[in-house]
């Protein structure tokens, strides 16, 4: 009131958590004004960027931060010295549901904080919402969160609007484990909020330190499978309930919720689960238009609770806060959340990563979070990030991953490698992998991507190199130095592995013929692609290729196993009537596709190698332009493009892509092959033969799937 704060005004807050930062939020509200709050532990450079933004017309302080900051206008609440002069009676102030609450900084993935507008009616819908929480006066509601992160408003007014206690924690407790567990156990926390990354350290220390907690939330990131697994299935004692919250700050802090009691496998990734009331969800595709259910598309959140924009961004705002193009209401606001979701049949979300990181990568688009899906779900590693970094010039892909506690000694990178091999395309795996004890964290809990470091390269970053052995070896090696532009390889590895490739053997073979005089064949290095097997036909065999090995090895690939049998989840092809074709943009398999799309209503999903920065669409149509099949564009909706590689395991299909061709497909047509006529059996049967049985494979598994398979001379 000394101040005039009156409706409409901007009052920062730079206050440690506890009961003077209460006082000073409601005090402001209670003017009708609305609350920005500065963490006093943030950088200062970045405490001035929000002063400068805000303008604000009083800056609430702490006094010992009050230095901090140089603003005219600054108040403690240790000023009011004799606080009973001003009146006992409520200002009657009127403040409607859409007028500003408080205003959150954000600094997204630009670095430069954005002031978040929140309305009243963000808050008060989330902590009132009748399909969340259920809060008692009887529940004990812990307030750990920044002030400056959106949780600490979810955690306040979830106690005081709902009569139930907060109980404030100081941040040197938080982050002593030990510390944290007897503080929730001695002050009975019932309801409790914690973000991704701390949970992953606490659960580490201890997982039945939850015990008490009816309602556990996280989120501020991707959820840990594992880590609620085992918070869920601890014997000393578990939470009544886990609940995954997920939400931007722009929606009003959290947007959807999926409450989970029991948990039988850390395989699989959480869901985020339905909207909250008031609140609704668009799964779209590039277009703005509705994927199928299964379907990736990028998420629209809109709804009464969303944020009123950005502050002193309208540019930004007008970008992200879009009309909502299906009820024609100019009024109707969606927001673009940047987020990769997909729904699941039980009409929950499934997030499956973030549209800025996507990137390309040797031709592939690669979604960086599901890599760290597949990471993570290794049961030695607790946690872990990936990041693409320039080695020698070369882009590659680097993995760091924080173990469990008991698998920190004997621990193989190599092994590891391994198995994510197994799980996911070679072009996937990230060809460094750095062991840290705890991955970095900014202050809001999230992983900090930035504060990874980059990899030292040296003989010590692989412990499976095998170094040149003899002086043929040492050649060879020498020769694929130059021409790959590596140090760190040995001599098992294979030459197209390390980014070898057809255009780079005639210069590596004449490399080699120039320092070696027995001659060999291009046949001879196709068929042994690494330093010792190349060597040993050099040496041993005169440089001529084993067809008889080959042939014998082709005779056994030919043989089916035994354990490739059956395994529907239903007898009777009800999953859909969408085809897999393999091959479209070749000769025969484009007129197959269009002969598809002419004389059937039937959606095809077309299995295709990138090729550097044309889309997968553009690579499709340019292939139908070329065989003159233009006009069957016009039904161009029905074509599904998914990235893979038949000579990659797995077809080089994402975990996301294979679910989608297991609901959806009835029908697989495999008319893909790569042809090359002086390649060797062991370099063309990934793409020729292996191809054909992971395919068999896939019409085995969901609902029954016809296979037809077609084989060509040319």
């Amino acid at each position: 009131q000394a101040h005039h704060i009156e409706r409409g005004d901007l009052v920062c807050v730079a206050y440690e958590r506890g009961i003077n930062f209460i006082v000073a939020i409601l005090s402001i509200l209670k003017c009708g004004a609305a609350y920005v709050p500065i963490d006093t532990k943030e950088p200062a450079e970045r405490r001035r960027d929000i002063i400068d933004d805000v303008a604000p017309k009083l800056l609430l302080v702490q006094p010992k931060h009050r230095g901090d900051f140089d603003f005219p206008n600054c108040v403690s609440l240790d000023d009011l010295t004799d606080i009973y002069t001003f009146s006992p009676a409520p200002r009657q102030t009127y403040i409607h549901s859409q007028d500003l609450a408080c205003v959150f900084f954000t600094s997204g993935s630009t670095g430069r904080p954005k002031g978040v507008l929140l309305p009243h009616l963000a808050l008060s819908g989330l902590v009132r919402s009748p399909r969340y929480l259920t809060i008692t006066p009887d529940d004990r509601v812990l307030s750990s969160s920044s002030i400056a992160f959106d949780a600490a408003s979810f955690e306040i007014w979830t106690a005081l609007a709902n009569s139930a206690t907060l109980v404030c924690i100081d941040y040197e407790t938080i982050i002593n484990p030990e510390a944290f567990a007897t503080f929730l156990d001695q002050q009975d926390i019932s309801v409790m909020w914690i973000t991704s990354a701390l949970f992953d350290q606490v659960v580490d220390f201890r997982p039945g330190m939850f015990r008490k907690v009816k309602y556990l939330l996280s989120g501020g990131d991707v959820v840990n499978p594992k880590t609620v697994y085992k918070v869920l299935n601890n014997d000393q004692g578990r939470p009544k309930a886990f609940i995954n919250g997920y939400g931007p700050t722009e929606t009003g802090i959290l947007a959807t919720f999926q409450m989970i009691t029991e948990m039988h496998s850390y395989n699989e990734p959480l869901s985020i689960g339905k909207a909250l009331a008031d609140t609704v969800l668009y799964v779209l595709d590039e277009k703005r238009q509705p994927v199928p259910p299964g379907e990736q598309g990028e998420l629209y959140i809109g709804g009464h609770r969303l944020a009123k924009g950005y502050l002193n961004l309208p540019e930004r705002t007008a970008q992200m806060f879009i009309q909502n193009p299906f009820t024609g209401n100019p009024t109707d606001i969606l927001y673009r959340t940047g987020d990769l979701v997909r729904f699941r049949p039980d009409g929950s979300l499934e997030f499956t990563g973030r549209a800025d990181r996507q990137i390309k990568f040797r031709g592939f688009r690669l979604e960086l979070d599901g890599i760290e899906n597949v990471m993570i779900g290794n049961p030695d590693v607790a946690n872990a990030a990936v990041k693409m970094v320039k080695i020698n010039a070369e882009k590659s892909l680097v993995g760091y991953v924080q173990l469990e506690a008991g698998s920190r000694d004997g621990f193989s990178t190599t092994a590891y490698k391994s198995y994510l091999g197994d799980k996911m395309p070679s072009y996937s795996v990230p060809r460094v992998i750095v062991v840290m004890d705890q991955l970095p964290v900014t202050r809001r809990g999230k992983i900090d991507r930035k504060q990874l470091p980059d990899p030292v390269i040296d003989e010590q970053t692989r412990d499976d190199i095998v170094k040149p052995r003899t002086a043929t070896e040492k050649i060879i090696y020498d020769v694929w130095s130059d021409c790959l532009g590596l140090k760190v390889f040995g001599v098992a590895d294979n030459f197209f592995d390390l980014g070898g490739s057809s255009i780079l053997l005639a210069t590596v073979y004449t490399g080699i013929r120039s320092r070696i005089p027995t001659p060999f064949t291009l046949d001879a290095f196709l068929e042994n692609p690494t330093i010792e097997g190349l060597a040993r036909t050099i040496d041993k065999h005169s440089g001529q290729a084993n067809h008889a090995d080959e042939r014998a090895e082709a005779e056994d690939d030919a043989v089916l196993d035994v354990s490739i049998r059956p395994a529907w989840s239903v007898q009777d092809e009800t999953g859909g009537n969408a085809v897999l074709l393999t091959g479209s943009t070749g000769f025969l398999g484009g007129h197959i596709l269009a002969e598809l799309l002419e004389n059937t209503d039937r959606p095809v999903y077309c299995l295709i190698r990138p090729h550097g920065d044309e889309s997968l669409h553009e690579h499709q149509h340019t292939a139908l332009h070329r065989l003159a099949l233009d006009r069957v564009l016009s039904a161009a909706d029905r074509i599904r493009p998914i990235a893979g590689d038949l000579a990659e395991h797995g077809l080089g299909l994402s975990s996301l892509d294979h679910q989608r061709i297991l609901d959806n497909c009835s029908h697989i047509i495999h008319c893909g092959a790569y042809v090359h006529h002086i390649y060797h059996y062991a370099r063309l049967k990934s793409a020729n033969s292996f191809s054909t049985l992971e395919l068999i494979k896939l019409a085995l598994r969901g609902h029954p799937k016809k296979l037809s398979f077609v084989s060509t001379v040319s």
